[in-house]
């Protein structure tokens, strides 16, 4: 994963990042203490709902008797919050100094590879980048994501679970050069986002789906896109093509990963 500076904090995280599907069934290959299928089995979380079980084991059952094509949405869903989390890890990298915020973690699972991949770097524990501070407005969500991070124990860093409006927090606690990523945002949400950053500039890693263009087009006429203009916010367009390649058109909701970043130049 290389950022806009050039630099490769996690040289051999493409190879981690890419689901296959062999002898059989998908595997994941960024694995953890557990094999692929638990990880997969787990995603089905927040994408089929919460069941009165959630043992592991049963999760990775109930993955098992998806139909292939339920499976590999499952597995490039999971790949594109990781891509997200990853490269936002990256960027958290180059200024150490920096804080890092997530926005709408949902069941935690970018949290969780972003706060892997920096305790996995041997950061030390008094720079900002080591705790991510996740803002979460549902109630319900919060505390699955606080959950997913228990069932990781070890594998992950420090997590600080926040209740509440991302926009009044940050407009309280962002500073120059932090860091502010997201994994399907809602257009709301990016909007004020990015007019945080006409005050307050910061970097920023945020995906959405195309999916959320018809309420755009409906509320605006027109596209998200169009909303996002470089020439007012500093902003590159970047989409997921393997997750477009291989899931849209496919999978439940049908829809692609498209995405904004801003790059703060340090000083």
């Amino acid at each position: 994963m290389v950022t806009a500076l050039g630099r490769v904090p996690f040289p051999e995280i493409h190879d981690q990042l890419t689901p296959e599907f062999r002898e059989g069934e998908w595997v994941f290959p960024f694995t953890g203490i557990e094999n692929s299928r638990y990880s997969l089995g787990i995603k089905m979380i927040p994408l089929f709902g919460l069941k009165k079980v959630t043992e592991t084991e049963q999760l990775v059952r109930d993955f098992k008797r998806l139909d292939k094509q339920e499976q590999k949405f499952v597995a490039y869903e999971l790949s594109h919050e990781w891509k997200i989390a990853t490269l936002a890890a990256s960027i958290a990298m180059t200024n150490q100094e920096s804080s890092v915020f997530e926005i709408g973690p949902c069941f935690g699972f970018s949290s969780i590879q972003y706060s892997h991949l920096i305790k996995e770097k041997g950061v030390d524990q008094s720079k900002p980048i080591s705790k991510l501070i996740a803002i979460e407005r549902k109630k319900e969500y919060l505390e699955n994501a606080r959950k997913m991070r228990e069932m990781c124990g070890p594998y992950v860093g420090e997590i600080e679970y926040v209740f509440g409006d991302a926009m009044v927090i940050l407009r309280r606690s962002l500073k120059k050069g932090d860091l502010v990523f997201s994994s399907t945002a809602e257009p709301p949400v990016i909007e004020g986002i990015l007019g945080l950053s006409n005050t307050t500039p910061f970097n920023l890693v945020i995906s959405y789906s195309d999916k959320a263009n018809g309420k755009v087009k409906a509320d605006f006429g027109g596209f998200f896109e169009d909303l996002v203009n470089p020439s007012k916010y500093d902003v590159f367009p970047f989409e997921d093509k393997q997750y477009n390649t291989y899931v849209a058109g496919t999978g439940p909701g049908q829809f692609r990963k498209l995405g904004t970043l801003q790059l703060v130049v340090p000083n």
